[in-house]
Protein backbone atom coordinates (compact mmCIF):
# COMPACT_ATOMS: atom_id res chain seq x y z
CA UNK A 1 0.00 0.00 0.00
CA UNK A 2 1.26 3.45 -0.98
CA UNK A 3 1.61 5.46 2.37
CA UNK A 4 1.47 8.72 0.22
CA UNK A 5 -1.99 7.81 -1.36
CA UNK A 6 -3.41 6.55 2.33
CA UNK A 7 -2.48 10.22 3.94
CA UNK A 8 -3.73 11.61 0.76
CA UNK A 9 -6.86 9.65 0.86
CA UNK A 10 -7.64 10.15 4.35
CA UNK A 11 -7.15 13.93 4.21
CA UNK A 12 -9.47 13.94 2.20
CA UNK A 13 -12.38 12.21 3.21
CA UNK A 14 -11.71 14.22 6.46
CA UNK A 15 -12.48 17.53 4.63
CA UNK A 16 -15.23 19.09 6.46
CA UNK A 17 -16.84 20.47 3.22
CA UNK A 18 -20.51 20.31 4.61
CA UNK A 19 -19.63 22.50 7.27
CA UNK A 20 -18.09 25.37 5.23
CA UNK A 21 -21.27 24.82 2.61
CA UNK A 22 -22.67 25.57 5.21
CA UNK A 23 -20.96 28.10 6.80
CA UNK A 24 -19.73 30.06 3.69
CA UNK A 25 -23.48 31.12 2.55
CA UNK A 26 -25.87 30.93 -0.02
CA UNK A 27 -22.72 32.17 -2.56
CA UNK A 28 -20.89 28.94 -2.24
CA UNK A 29 -22.00 25.60 -3.31
CA UNK A 30 -20.36 22.27 -3.54
CA UNK A 31 -21.58 18.30 -4.36
CA UNK A 32 -19.46 15.59 -4.80
CA UNK A 33 -17.43 12.77 -3.43
CA UNK A 34 -14.49 12.03 -2.02
CA UNK A 35 -13.35 7.71 -1.25
CA UNK A 36 -10.52 5.37 -0.58
CA UNK A 37 -10.81 2.23 -1.27
CA UNK A 38 -9.16 -1.03 -1.15
CA UNK A 39 -10.35 -3.07 -4.00
CA UNK A 40 -9.74 -6.62 -4.07
CA UNK A 41 -11.36 -7.73 -7.86
CA UNK A 42 -11.55 -11.41 -9.23
CA UNK A 43 -8.44 -13.01 -11.26
CA UNK A 44 -6.25 -9.85 -9.54
CA UNK A 45 -3.72 -8.48 -6.65
CA UNK A 46 -6.05 -6.13 -4.39
CA UNK A 47 -4.92 -2.46 -4.77
CA UNK A 48 -6.26 0.98 -2.65
CA UNK A 49 -7.89 3.41 -4.57
CA UNK A 50 -8.22 6.94 -4.02
CA UNK A 51 -10.89 8.66 -5.87
CA UNK A 52 -12.49 11.95 -6.20
CA UNK A 53 -15.20 13.71 -7.93
CA UNK A 54 -16.14 17.14 -6.83
CA UNK A 55 -17.81 20.20 -8.33
CA UNK A 56 -17.74 23.80 -6.72
CA UNK A 57 -18.94 26.77 -7.48
CA UNK A 58 -18.88 30.41 -5.78
CA UNK A 59 -20.73 33.38 -6.57
CA UNK A 60 -20.22 37.42 -5.73
CA UNK A 61 -23.58 39.07 -7.48
CA UNK A 62 -24.33 37.47 -10.54
CA UNK A 63 -20.40 36.96 -11.37
CA UNK A 64 -18.74 34.23 -9.86
CA UNK A 65 -16.40 31.16 -10.21
CA UNK A 66 -16.75 27.44 -11.21
CA UNK A 67 -14.40 24.21 -10.52
CA UNK A 68 -14.23 21.01 -11.00
CA UNK A 69 -11.71 18.28 -9.55
CA UNK A 70 -11.74 14.62 -11.12
CA UNK A 71 -9.10 12.04 -9.64
CA UNK A 72 -8.00 8.69 -9.66
CA UNK A 73 -5.06 6.81 -8.39
CA UNK A 74 -4.18 3.62 -7.13
CA UNK A 75 -0.69 1.89 -6.07
CA UNK A 76 1.06 1.22 -9.50
CA UNK A 77 -1.84 0.82 -11.71
CA UNK A 78 -3.34 4.46 -12.22
CA UNK A 79 -3.00 8.06 -11.96
CA UNK A 80 -5.13 10.66 -13.53
CA UNK A 81 -6.54 13.44 -12.52
CA UNK A 82 -8.45 17.12 -13.76
CA UNK A 83 -9.15 20.25 -12.53
CA UNK A 84 -11.80 22.29 -14.73
CA UNK A 85 -13.70 25.27 -14.16
CA UNK A 86 -14.01 29.26 -15.31
CA UNK A 87 -15.80 31.68 -14.54
CA UNK A 88 -19.63 32.07 -14.32
CA UNK A 89 -22.41 34.72 -14.80
CA UNK A 90 -25.48 33.93 -13.10
CA UNK A 91 -28.73 35.29 -14.85
CA UNK A 92 -31.89 36.39 -13.15
CA UNK A 93 -33.75 33.23 -13.66
CA UNK A 94 -30.70 31.31 -11.34
CA UNK A 95 -29.19 29.45 -14.91
CA UNK A 96 -25.69 30.30 -15.42
CA UNK A 97 -22.99 30.60 -18.23
CA UNK A 98 -19.58 29.45 -17.51
CA UNK A 99 -16.76 30.10 -19.77
CA UNK A 100 -13.04 29.46 -19.36
CA UNK A 101 -12.71 25.24 -19.55
CA UNK A 102 -15.42 23.98 -18.02
CA UNK A 103 -16.48 20.51 -17.54
CA UNK A 104 -18.81 18.79 -19.57
CA UNK A 105 -22.53 19.51 -19.82
CA UNK A 106 -23.02 15.29 -20.42
CA UNK A 107 -21.72 15.02 -16.72
CA UNK A 108 -24.23 16.99 -15.07
CA UNK A 109 -27.44 14.63 -15.47
CA UNK A 110 -27.59 10.73 -15.74
CA UNK A 111 -25.02 9.66 -13.69
CA UNK A 112 -25.13 5.91 -12.73
CA UNK A 113 -25.50 6.43 -9.03
CA UNK A 114 -28.84 4.59 -8.71
CA UNK A 115 -28.72 3.93 -4.96
CA UNK A 116 -25.82 5.50 -2.87
CA UNK A 117 -23.23 2.16 -3.32
CA UNK A 118 -19.74 2.33 -4.37
CA UNK A 119 -19.36 0.15 -7.18
CA UNK A 120 -16.30 0.97 -8.65
CA UNK A 121 -15.59 -2.78 -8.86
CA UNK A 122 -17.81 -2.83 -12.20
CA UNK A 123 -15.16 -0.36 -14.02
CA UNK A 124 -17.56 0.18 -16.20
CA UNK A 125 -19.39 2.69 -14.29
CA UNK A 126 -16.36 5.28 -15.41
CA UNK A 127 -16.33 4.60 -18.68
CA UNK A 128 -20.22 4.93 -19.98
CA UNK A 129 -21.21 8.01 -17.40
CA UNK A 130 -18.57 10.82 -17.51
CA UNK A 131 -17.03 12.89 -20.84
CA UNK A 132 -14.00 11.44 -22.19
CA UNK A 133 -12.73 15.10 -21.22
CA UNK A 134 -13.63 14.44 -17.60
CA UNK A 135 -13.25 10.52 -17.20
CA UNK A 136 -12.31 9.64 -13.96
CA UNK A 137 -9.76 7.05 -15.83
CA UNK A 138 -8.49 7.27 -19.41
CA UNK A 139 -8.46 10.09 -21.11
CA UNK A 140 -7.79 13.56 -21.93
CA UNK A 141 -4.76 14.96 -19.72
CA UNK A 142 -4.55 18.08 -21.32
CA UNK A 143 -5.67 21.51 -19.68
CA UNK A 144 -4.65 23.47 -22.67
CA UNK A 145 -8.57 24.16 -23.93
CA UNK A 146 -11.44 26.27 -23.81
CA UNK A 147 -14.84 26.15 -23.63
CA UNK A 148 -18.78 27.26 -22.60
CA UNK A 149 -21.50 25.16 -20.72
CA UNK A 150 -24.70 26.68 -19.74
CA UNK A 151 -26.74 25.19 -17.23
CA UNK A 152 -30.30 25.74 -16.58
CA UNK A 153 -32.12 27.23 -13.37
CA UNK A 154 -32.41 23.93 -10.75
CA UNK A 155 -35.76 25.01 -9.32
CA UNK A 156 -38.01 23.46 -11.98
CA UNK A 157 -39.13 20.07 -13.08
CA UNK A 158 -37.23 20.17 -16.30
CA UNK A 159 -33.22 21.01 -16.24
CA UNK A 160 -30.69 20.75 -18.46
CA UNK A 161 -26.80 21.37 -19.31
CA UNK A 162 -25.12 22.00 -22.41
CA UNK A 163 -21.35 22.65 -23.44
CA UNK A 164 -18.59 23.16 -25.85
CA UNK A 165 -15.45 22.14 -25.25
CA UNK A 166 -12.29 22.56 -27.39
CA UNK A 167 -8.91 20.95 -26.28
CA UNK A 168 -5.66 22.03 -28.38
CA UNK A 169 -3.22 19.43 -27.82
CA UNK A 170 -5.50 16.76 -28.69
CA UNK A 171 -6.90 18.91 -31.50
CA UNK A 172 -10.88 17.68 -29.96
CA UNK A 173 -13.49 19.32 -29.80
CA UNK A 174 -16.88 18.35 -28.49
CA UNK A 175 -20.60 19.26 -27.80
CA UNK A 176 -22.41 17.65 -24.93
CA UNK A 177 -25.74 18.10 -22.94
CA UNK A 178 -27.79 15.87 -20.23
CA UNK A 179 -30.63 17.06 -18.88
CA UNK A 180 -33.51 15.83 -16.32
CA UNK A 181 -37.42 15.66 -15.71
CA UNK A 182 -38.94 14.80 -12.31
CA UNK A 183 -42.57 14.46 -12.00
CA UNK A 184 -44.57 12.58 -9.41
CA UNK A 185 -42.12 10.30 -7.46
CA UNK A 186 -40.08 9.10 -10.86
CA UNK A 187 -36.63 10.89 -12.46
CA UNK A 188 -35.87 10.07 -15.97
CA UNK A 189 -32.65 11.94 -17.17
CA UNK A 190 -30.01 11.34 -20.30
CA UNK A 191 -27.29 12.77 -22.29
CA UNK A 192 -25.57 13.01 -25.53
CA UNK A 193 -21.38 13.71 -26.57
CA UNK A 194 -20.15 14.21 -29.91
CA UNK A 195 -16.61 14.46 -30.12
CA UNK A 196 -14.35 15.46 -33.26
CA UNK A 197 -10.65 15.60 -34.15
CA UNK A 198 -10.74 15.81 -37.93
CA UNK A 199 -10.15 12.12 -37.86
CA UNK A 200 -11.98 10.79 -36.01
CA UNK A 201 -15.42 10.77 -34.03
CA UNK A 202 -16.66 9.86 -30.74
CA UNK A 203 -20.41 9.87 -29.90
CA UNK A 204 -21.73 8.45 -26.21
CA UNK A 205 -25.21 8.54 -25.17
CA UNK A 206 -26.83 7.17 -21.77
CA UNK A 207 -30.41 7.60 -20.39
CA UNK A 208 -31.51 6.50 -17.22
CA UNK A 209 -34.83 6.28 -15.23
CA UNK A 210 -35.46 5.84 -11.67
CA UNK A 211 -38.08 5.82 -9.10
CA UNK A 212 -38.88 5.70 -5.08
CA UNK A 213 -41.51 3.86 -3.27
CA UNK A 214 -41.67 3.24 0.46
CA UNK A 215 -38.35 2.45 1.77
CA UNK A 216 -36.96 1.71 -1.69
CA UNK A 217 -35.42 3.19 -5.04
CA UNK A 218 -35.87 1.24 -8.28
CA UNK A 219 -33.90 1.95 -11.36
CA UNK A 220 -32.40 1.20 -15.00
CA UNK A 221 -29.84 2.94 -16.75
CA UNK A 222 -28.11 2.59 -19.96
CA UNK A 223 -25.37 3.63 -22.27
CA UNK A 224 -23.98 3.43 -25.60
CA UNK A 225 -20.17 4.27 -26.78
CA UNK A 226 -19.66 4.25 -30.58
CA UNK A 227 -16.02 5.46 -32.29
CA UNK A 228 -15.21 5.71 -35.98
CA UNK A 229 -11.95 3.91 -35.25
CA UNK A 230 -13.93 0.46 -34.13
CA UNK A 231 -14.25 1.05 -30.64
CA UNK A 232 -18.37 -0.04 -29.41
CA UNK A 233 -19.67 -0.30 -25.86
CA UNK A 234 -23.14 -0.95 -24.52
CA UNK A 235 -24.28 -0.85 -20.83
CA UNK A 236 -27.54 -1.84 -19.23
CA UNK A 237 -27.68 -1.95 -15.58
CA UNK A 238 -31.04 -2.68 -12.75
CA UNK A 239 -30.54 -1.64 -9.24
CA UNK A 240 -32.51 -1.68 -6.34
CA UNK A 241 -31.46 0.42 -2.90
CA UNK A 242 -33.01 -0.73 0.24
CA UNK A 243 -32.83 2.31 2.60
CA UNK A 244 -34.26 0.06 6.17
CA UNK A 245 -32.80 3.61 8.39
CA UNK A 246 -31.92 7.30 7.36
CA UNK A 247 -28.16 6.43 7.95
CA UNK A 248 -28.20 2.95 5.92
CA UNK A 249 -28.25 2.28 1.92
CA UNK A 250 -27.58 -1.19 0.71
CA UNK A 251 -27.96 -1.60 -2.95
CA UNK A 252 -28.23 -5.00 -5.56
CA UNK A 253 -27.65 -4.37 -9.08
CA UNK A 254 -27.18 -6.54 -12.06
CA UNK A 255 -25.53 -4.97 -15.35
CA UNK A 256 -24.58 -6.64 -18.76
CA UNK A 257 -21.49 -5.17 -20.54
CA UNK A 258 -20.76 -5.34 -24.21
CA UNK A 259 -18.17 -4.57 -26.87
CA UNK A 260 -14.58 -3.96 -27.15
CA UNK A 261 -13.53 -1.06 -25.14
CA UNK A 262 -13.21 -2.90 -21.53
CA UNK A 263 -12.20 -5.64 -23.58
CA UNK A 264 -14.98 -8.27 -23.29
CA UNK A 265 -18.66 -9.21 -22.99
CA UNK A 266 -19.11 -9.65 -19.00
CA UNK A 267 -22.40 -10.00 -17.12
CA UNK A 268 -21.99 -8.18 -13.63
CA UNK A 269 -24.15 -8.38 -10.16
CA UNK A 270 -23.69 -7.17 -7.03
CA UNK A 271 -24.45 -5.71 -3.62
CA UNK A 272 -23.23 -3.72 -1.59
CA UNK A 273 -23.54 -1.27 1.10
CA UNK A 274 -22.91 2.26 3.16
CA UNK A 275 -23.61 3.54 6.50
CA UNK A 276 -23.89 7.33 6.92
CA UNK A 277 -22.69 9.03 9.68
CA UNK A 278 -22.60 12.70 10.34
CA UNK A 279 -22.09 15.31 7.56
CA UNK A 280 -21.78 12.65 4.79
CA UNK A 281 -18.95 10.80 6.43
CA UNK A 282 -19.40 6.81 5.61
CA UNK A 283 -18.05 3.55 5.41
CA UNK A 284 -19.00 0.73 2.51
CA UNK A 285 -18.63 -2.78 1.44
CA UNK A 286 -19.53 -4.45 -1.86
CA UNK A 287 -19.47 -7.47 -3.68
CA UNK A 288 -19.71 -7.81 -7.52
CA UNK A 289 -19.65 -10.71 -9.78
CA UNK A 290 -18.48 -11.27 -12.99
CA UNK A 291 -17.33 -13.91 -15.45
CA UNK A 292 -13.99 -13.87 -13.60
CA UNK A 293 -15.50 -14.47 -10.05
CA UNK A 294 -16.19 -12.15 -7.40
CA UNK A 295 -14.35 -9.36 -6.26
CA UNK A 296 -14.53 -7.74 -3.14
CA UNK A 297 -14.19 -3.44 -1.82
CA UNK A 298 -14.13 -1.87 1.42
CA UNK A 299 -14.41 2.26 1.49
CA UNK A 300 -14.49 5.24 3.87
CA UNK A 301 -15.54 8.19 2.00
CA UNK A 302 -17.39 11.75 2.45
CA UNK A 303 -20.42 12.13 0.34
CA UNK A 304 -21.91 16.51 0.28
Amino acid sequence: MNRNIAILGLTLVALPVTTFAQSAGEGFRASGTFGISYVDPAGSDGRVFLLSDADFGMTFGAFGADLSVIAAKSDSFLDDGKIMGGVSYTFGNDSRVVVGMPRSGYDTFGKFNIGQTSRYLGVVIPLTDKSNFSLIGPGFTSLDGFGVRYDSATDGALKFSASYLYDRDYEVSGIGGSGEFETGGATFSGGLEYLDNGDDTLTQVKLKAEGTLNLFTWGVAGSYTDASFGAQQSYLEGSILWQPIDQLDVTGFVAQIDGNIVGSDNMLSGVGGKYFFAKGANVGAAAVHSDAGTGYEISVGLDF
